[in-house]
């Protein structure tokens, strides 16, 4: 005969599954690989193929800042040669023809003094490589943050997992007391089939968050660029807001914003393009100096050398010249509007980012309440239920509150967490000093 001890004890495993989550199946996660938020970002930062494809343009402004400085670089031109002269000599009504080898060698350099247009080059290259540097950054920011935002989301479904997992233990928790019930004569086959079926569903949602998590695993896997498999995840500790109001987070985004710094640079080397443009109608001046050295053997020539003071002046084109100046006028005026765009809105979205995570803390405060309102609640019908006064109805009804409000709490950390990221993004820190990552 069943007796009321086994019903007890059937409650007591429920209220273990539903308060603490435990279940034999979360032991196999503990095969997958354990991945932190920061070596998410670590992986990122040096294997994904935006950062690494600005990483190259940087490199390329450099080369381009090198080869600009070396035509302000006296150029040394250095030349020998085998040469073969001939002359005729007369010796007693004879005449001779005679022939001479020697070697001639010659050396020219050549030092600007004057040359704007090279300097101009020069001036605008090095402008470009800031702004180069300054969109790596740009896009590092951009990059490692979707990390954190699909860590953060992983995360979330792995927690789902989790608290599916312990709703379906405590649904066939139930559903075996019940049957107990039943069996005792105390319980209706009704509610029998209701029990069966609540744990049919938590069944089929535990799979769906499994397949969730499994999808978020993939996506995290690709952000990071990561071998595309299923990881243990950890909770990382909450990063540290710096700032000690609004108007010095405002004042923080406007000096820290990759964007904003970028865009700055940008109108720096398009103001740059545009004076190298209109230095194109200045001469050059140089200094030369040449020297050539002849060896005729037994008729040595002088060494001969000169030093010149060189004017230069390519006339402009009348098309290609008046364009060039134009088109550097208009990207000038494209980036000035760029940073105006961007400074108008930066007090806009700090203050946002702030509402936001303010908003979230509150939700969260206001889930927490809640999910422990519906835990006491579920562990009062459960002694209700012991005790022969309240049906299986009741208590699935309790259970069912009590994991709605298990899963809202899950969605408004993930909302807080989420809108940490916003945050710290807008205020431009750099995301692996926020999560305790290394380059």
């Amino acid at each position: 005969m069943i007796t009321a001890h086994t019903t007890l004890r059937l409650l007591i495993l429920l209220a273990v599954a539903v308060v603490f989550g435990i279940s034999p199946a979360s032991a196999q996660q503990g095969a997958n690989r354990t991945l932190t938020l920061a070596e998410a970002l670590q992986g990122a930062d040096q294997r994904d193929e935006e950062i690494a494809a600005a990483g190259q343009e940087l490199e390329v402004a450099r080369a381009d800042v090198a080869s600009a400085a070396s035509d302000l670089m006296p150029t040394v031109d250095l030349s020998a040669a085998r040469a073969q002269g001939s002359g005729v000599m007369d010796l007693d009504d004879y005449t001779y023809a005679e022939k001479k080898q020697y070697w001639r060698s010659e050396v020219e350099v050549s030092t600007p003094l004057l040359d704007l247009d090279d300097v101009g080059d020069l001036v605008a290259a090095k402008g470009e490589q800031k702004a180069a540097g300054a969109e790596l950054d740009a896009t590092r920011h951009q990059v490692l943050y979707a990390v954190a935002r699909a860590y953060y989301e992983a995360l979330a479904c792995h927690a789902s997992v989790d608290a599916a997992r312990a709703s379906t233990d405590a649904a066939v928790a139930l559903e075996e007391a019940i049957r107990v019930r039943k069996g005792a004569g105390t319980e209706i086959q009704l509610e029998v089939d209701r029990a069966r079926a609540d744990r049919i569903v938590a069944e089929g949602e535990r799979q769906q968050a499994a397949f969730e998590a499994r999808a978020a695993d993939l996506a995290l896997a690709h952000a990071a660029n990561l071998p595309l498999e299923p990881f243990t995840l950890t909770t990382p500790g909450r990063p540290q807001i710096p700032g000690n109001d609004t108007p010095s987070r405002i004042d923080l985004a406007g000096v820290g914003r990759p964007d904003l710094l970028s865009a700055q640079h940008s109108l720096g080397a398009a103001t740059a393009r545009r004076k190298a443009a209109g230095l194109e109608l200045v001469p050059d001046i140089g200094v030369a100096f040449s020297g050539r050295y002849t060896d005729v053997r037994d008729d040595r020539e002088p060494e001969r050398w000169r030093l010149m003071l060189e004017a230069r002046w390519t006339l402009p084109g009348l098309i290609d010249t008046p364009a060039d100046i134009a088109r550097a006028r208009a990207e000038e005026r494209q980036a000035a509007l760029s940073i105006d765009r961007l400074e108008r809105d930066l007090e806009l979205s700090v203050r946002i980012a702030e509402i936001e995570l303010d908003a979230a803390e509150a939700a969260l405060q206001v889930a927490e309440e809640r999910d422990a309102v519906a835990h006491a609640n579920l562990e009062a019908g459960m002694r209700l239920y012991s005790e022969g006064l309240a049906t299986g109805l009741e208590v699935a009804t309790l259970k069912t509150e009590r994991d709605a409000a298990a899963a809202e709490v899950l969605e408004k950390h993930l909302a807080r967490n989420l809108a940490e990221v916003d945050l710290l993004e807008v205020l431009g820190i750099d995301p692996l000093e926020a999560y305790g990552a290394s380059r």
